[in-house]
């Protein structure tokens, strides 16, 4: 893990992408990345490579940890030398389903994740689908 050198101040850049059913927005979403090259932690939203409303593709595109969302958000936060909280994933793991963030050093090392706990009910599905 790298070490991280005392700042008065960081800056923070937080990336909001709306993301269309079906859509994947990988190319997008290195671009938004690229713009936000020189802030030192870069802040990805929830659900940001499957879209939080298209609960038919949650199972379909679920990934284990070390898939391909890990791998993208590692190598860009090694390109742009800058700590990722990735947003979330839908994790898959033993059949079981998981929204988790993943938090990434500038060495593209993964610090930590968290699976979310507290799963909605009011107009979705991730009760039905997720495991808290």
């Amino acid at each position: 893990m790298q070490k991280m050198e005392q700042k008065e101040r960081i800056e923070v850049a937080l990336i909001q992408v709306a993301v269309r059913a079906g859509e994947t927005p990988w190319a997008r979403v290195a671009g938004l990345l690229d713009r936000a090259r020189g802030a030192d932690l870069i802040v990805l939203p929830e659900l940001w490579g499957v879209g939080y409303f298209d609960f038919s593709a949650w199972r379909e595109r679920a990934e284990p940890l070390h898939g391909e969302t890990l791998e993208f958000l590692s190598a860009e936060a090694r390109r742009l030398d800058a700590f990722i909280l990735g947003g979330s994933f839908i994790e898959e793991e033993d059949g079981r389903y998981y929204n988790t963030a993943v938090f990434i050093d500038p060495s593209g090392d993964l610090l930590g994740r968290y699976r979310k706990r507290h799963l909605l009910s009011y107009k979705s599905r991730e009760r039905e689908i997720l495991t808290p």
